[in-house]
């Protein structure tokens, strides 16, 4: 039997999410960079499909972060006030 693990994903606090959409800011900033070599090239071409999948499976753990926080603190709100 496995235990309820509780994770930065699961159950975020602020400062995990304050992290996380630091980190994923910096990240797709700087891979943008990278793939249109500073902005001179567009970055929807072939050779950079690998790039483009990074930045949509890494914003899409971002958004379950955030999703999972307002959970969290929506639940919370609604436990202090009843």
């Amino acid at each position: 039997m496995q235990k309820n693990r509780r994770t930065f994903v699961s159950h975020p606090t602020e400062k995990n999410v304050l992290v996380v959409v630091t980190a994923w800011l910096l990240s797709v900033v700087l891979l943008l960079c990278a793939m249109t070599d500073f902005f001179q090239m567009p970055f929807i071409v072939k050779e950079n499909i690998v790039m483009l999948f990074l930045i949509g499976s890494s914003t899409s753990v971002v958004f379950e972060v955030l999703l999972n926080f307002y959970r969290l603190r929506k639940k919370k709100e609604n436990y202090v006030e009843a």
